[in-house]
């Protein structure tokens, strides 16, 4: 828009010569403005039109209400869930009194927004503040911009400087390490190139430090790095020969008979959660072929029983047959042992690699980036199969089965290790992606690798919880960008 032409400008030149990377998306009010503009206001845009985002009706004892108030804080936060994450948010004039209390209420309950979506610097040009005599103690609690850095914008000129000025006050004492104040030479008004352009490129470069910080990159290990499908299916078998011999027969498990075992789970591997449910799909094949059914119909069945009723049925039967769920780990491990300890070579190939995630991530290793492996996989088996990828991810980076959950490593690392950097995340499963975004403490950058083991169906279920949906090409350039970023 043109108020923040200025703005987009500075972005532009201080993009490093390049197209700016970064996009403004304005929000317009609910409501139609009740009454006049400012005059100052009105003498620089007109008659309008001129919008608002809440009507302040004065009560007979002198205070005032802001009629709309809930509808537009509810308008705004669900702006930001159907299309964020954002950066920043800035808010100007009665916008940043809007802005004071979307950011109060966030800072007061984070979980208003999931954490990915949270932004990481609020701007203030020329803000007013809250006058509903319902928000009186908005200020007072002193925990503004303990969350949200803040960045306030002030123009000399401006008839309403008074007003500002108390807002900044009250971020300044609140949280004083977080808060920030560049004063231009301007009415009430946003900043324009014409007059303020060292303020605006000041702003810039503000926002690139705060909204773009240092990174950190997570990734999971299988359907992100690794192809593991046809590996994982042949272990499942040999895991199912120790536990449930009878079932998994040389004759139900050999020759024709497994490449058809194989075909089929290469179809039902979106719907694996854990390694050692690759026994239980194939047990649950074995049980649909002895009855004669064809290969793709049993293939189909699997996949909808397994999807509509999960693992449960299956596991409660295999506990009726004498197999836990921990036997059927323990036998999983001691499988793939075997296969190893007996032909290593044999192992490696049975599994394949996506090249271009493998490259990005070479890439940021030889960067010197922080790179981390978390994978449901024994660390073992997952070290020695980043060492035949030839990624140099340090033994202290892998995390394997039984060294916590996603959630708990990622949240971890935030605030420990990498304390000040900003997480990147890719995971080719929605629901761990959920799990990861409910227990984060910071913002994170949380990917949906939609050439892993999903479909369509997940991938609109990921963009639909906002997570960044990224194909292979998307995350080279996630990467490319991010080491250009980190040149600079």
């Amino acid at each position: 828009s043109f108020q923040l032409g200025g703005l987009q400008r500075a972005l532009r030149e201080t993009a490093a010569g390049k197209a700016s990377d970064w996009a403004i998306e304005p929000l317009q009010p609910r409501m139609a403005a009740l009454g006049p503009a400012y005059p100052a206001v009105e003498a620089v845009f007109g008659k309008g039109p001129y919008f608002q985002w809440w009507d302040a009706r004065k009560l007979p004892d002198g205070s005032t209400e802001y009629d709309g108030l809930e509808e537009t804080v509810a308008y705004v936060f669900d702006y930001i869930l159907a299309h964020g994450p954002f950066d920043a948010v800035l808010g100007f004039s009665q916008g940043g009194a809007l802005l004071s209390l979307l950011q109060a209420r966030l800072e007061k309950d984070p979980a208003l927004l999931p954490t990915h979506l949270h932004w990481r610097c609020s701007v203030y040009v020329g803000a007013v503040g809250v006058a509903d005599r319902r928000h009186a103690r908005l200020y007072e609690d002193g925990s503004l911009g303990s969350l949200i850095p803040t960045v306030h914008m002030i123009g000399d000129k401006d008839e309403l400087q008074q007003h500002c000025e108390q807002v900044h006050s009250h971020f300044a004492q609140a949280a004083p390490d977080s808060t920030m104040l560049i004063r231009y030479p301007e009415i009430h008004q946003p900043p324009t190139w014409r007059n303020s352009q060292e303020q605006l490129v000041e702003l810039a470069c503000i926002l690139r430090e705060r909204c773009r910080p240092a990174l950190w990159w997570a990734f999971d290990f299988d359907g992100v790095l690794c192809d593991s499908a046809r590996e994982t299916c042949l272990s499942g078998l040999r895991a199912g020969k120790l536990v449930l011999p009878e079932v998994f027969s040389d004759a139900a498990c050999s020759g024709d008979a497994e490449a058809e075992l194989v075909r089929a789970f290469l179809r039902l591997r979106p719907q694996l959660e854990h390694g050692f449910h690759s026994t239980v799909l194939s047990l649950l094949m074995l049980a649909r072929l002895a009855k004669g059914e064809d290969a793709d119909a049993a293939t189909a069945a699997v996949s909808q029983e397994v999807r509509e009723q999960g693992y449960g049925p299956a596991l409660t039967r295999l506990a009726e047959l004498g197999v836990s769920e921990g036997a059927l780990k323990a036998a999983l491990h001691e499988a793939r042992e075997a296969w190893i300890s007996s032909d290593l070579d044999d192992w490696l190939a049975s599994n394949d690699f996506y090249a271009a995630p493998v490259a990005a991530v070479a890439r940021l290793c030889d960067a010197g980036q922080p790179v981390y492996v978390i994978t449901t996989k024994h660390k073992d088996f997952a070290t020695r199969l980043l060492a035949r990828a030839g990624l140099p991810v340090p033994d202290d980076n892998v995390f394997g089965q039984g060294m916590g959950a996603k959630e708990a490593v990622i949240s971890d690392l935030a605030a420990g290790a990498e304390a000040g950097r900003l997480c990147v995340f890719l995971e080719d499963r929605v629901d761990t992606l959920e799990r990861v975004s409910g227990r984060l403490t910071a913002p994170c950058r949380l990917a949906f690798a939609s050439w892993g083991y999903n479909d369509d169906n997940d991938a609109g279920k990921a963009r639909k919880c906002r997570f960044e949906v990224l194909a292979e090409q998307d995350l080279d350039d996630l990467v490319a960008g991010a080491l250009e970023a980190a040149s600079r």
